[in-house]
């Protein structure tokens, strides 16, 4: 048996020592007492229960990958500011996994991990990236702000392991819907949050347009690769779940009143037209209007009477985005780009350092706001990189953008092309949501590329009507 949980017994009598026998009881007898005489029983279960599951985690780096794909959730959902004990062991289990494993491959196993010439460019971005954190500290940057942006931006790095062991198509299956229990985990998550916000505390019509906007890159992915599997999912069954996610996530995004996602939404779907038959293009619009009726019922179930009201607030949400530089946010926008090009020119080479905050006055508040969230995820890397280093991030996404839409193309496999197209709508979403919020720097989002990344090698010796399905990479 292949199982997680076997225990291979013969090959440990062979290597078991006496000084390892002797090691096990020094560590037995000081659990022991720790346990019983200090009254730390929960920590030594703790530690043990921890010990066994990184002996899990290295001996099967799959069940990890997939441990890490249902994590995710609560790692999406906990984004509250400052350093809280949660950003403490996540950082630990998800950066601590990441580099262990990297290490290991690169520097035991001797792995050749980079294959073209973008894995090479963000090699090169992250080893000179410590460059950084000395030019934030310089710029009044605590070494604990910057390191924490620089821990989350470095999670891009998962797609190597997942592109390393996640090879067989039973595999990718099996991640995918692990990533989509922490998907629901979020849409949950976000239902629960608007309850509370929304409706619970609305007294009037606009005030349920307040909501948690968060997790919008993820919601908008997830609504986009149901799209893509419902059309290419022939089991009813299996095609009914997938609609089903699809409607969840896309009701998630609705009551984030995210304007921006809501249109990116729609082109992303026009632009997938291009690449897809006429009988699938008909499928589209069919499971549109079915995922709008089912969302159209679920909301005045919930609302009754007050239906037409929130979808009131809805349509003055989607439509103020026509309104263009009128709109206020955009102009509050201009004023925040206006700092962020004083910056970029003041330091355009090796930027201001990850962390550092900016200050403009709004012009409608009549205020100064100080923050560190820059409204554009191409400024946000120029503004705290610098131009050189921001062009090797550029160029990293823009490859794989490219290589993404030529598999599309050329594949005929019907269960790929479903994976490569998700994938390249992923990654347009990632593309265009940038130009409007940092979506790459963003939890949710940092994790939706590096799973579109993962998928963008070809596979080959590709046959799925084979028993042992096998994708070997190039």
């Amino acid at each position: 048996m292949n199982g997680i949980l076997k225990i291979e017994l013969k090959d440990f009598r062979e290597k078991i020592t006496f000084s390892s026998l002797l090691i096990l009881a020094i560590i037995a007898a000081a659990s022991i007492w720790l346990g019983i005489d200090q009254d730390y029983g929960l920590y030594v279960l703790a530690g043990i229960f921890g010990i066994a599951l990184i002996y899990v985690f290295i001996k099967y780096p799959k069940f990890w990958l997939n441990f890490v794909a249902v994590f995710t959730g609560t790692y999406f959902v906990e984004t509250k500011p400052g350093v809280s004990a949660f950003d403490v062991i996540a950082g630990a289990f998800l950066l601590g996994g990441l580099f262990f494993w990297l290490i290991w491959t690169i520097g035991f196993k001797k792995e050749r991990l980079f294959r073209n010439p973008a894995d090479k460019a963000i090699l090169i971005f992250f080893l000179f990236s410590p460059i950084n954190a000395i030019i934030a500290v310089l710029n009044e940057v605590s070494f604990l702000d910057w390191f924490r942006e620089f821990g989350s931006y470095a999670m891009i790095l998962y797609y190597f392991p997942i592109r390393y062991h996640i090879r067989e198509k039973q595999d990718i299956i099996t991640f995918l819907i692990c990533f989509s229990i922490s998907v629901l985990y979020c849409v949950f998550n976000q239902f629960y949050a608007y309850n509370q916000r929304a409706i619970s505390m609305a007294v009037y019509a606009f005030e349920l347009e307040r909501s948690l906007r968060i997790n919008q890159t993820l919601f908008t992915a997830a609504t986009i690769l149901g799209i893509v599997f419902t059309l290419y999912t022939k089991k009813p069954i299996l095609k009914t779940l997938v609609l089903f996610f699809t409607v969840l996530s896309f009701g998630a995004l609705l009551i984030s009143f995210s304007r921006t996602f809501w249109v990116i939404l729609m082109a992303v779907v026009v632009i997938m037209m291009f690449y897809i038959d006429k009988k699938s293009r008909i499928q589209i619009i069919t499971a549109t209007l079915i995922i709008l009726a089912t969302i159209f019922g679920i909301v005045y179930s919930v609302f009754k009477d007050n239906t037409f009201v929130l979808l009131k607030v809805a349509e003055k949400r989607l439509t103020s985005t026509t309104k263009g530089q009128k709109d206020e946010s955009v102009q509050i926008r201009f004023s925040e780009y206006d700092k962020v090009f004083e910056g970029i020119k003041s330091y355009p080479l090796g930027g201001n350092g990850l962390a550092k905050k900016i200050s403009f006055f709004d012009p409608f508040g009549l205020y100064t706001i100080n923050t560190n969230i820059i409204h554009n995820g191409y400024l946000w890397f120029m503004f705290r990189f610098g131009i050189p280093a921001s062009l090797l991030i550029f160029f990293f996404y823009i490859y794989y953008l490219f290589k993404l839409e030529r598999q599309t193309r050329k594949t005929k496999d019907k269960f790929l092309k479903a994976l490569y197209l998700g994938c390249f709508m992923l990654m347009l979403l990632m593309i265009i949501s940038d130009f409007t919020s940092a979506q790459f720097m963003y939890r949710d989002g940092i994790f939706t590329s590096a799973v579109a990344i993962a998928f963008a090698e070809k596979f080959v010796n590709y046959t799925s009507n084979s028993n042992q399905i096998e994708l070997k990479n190039d």
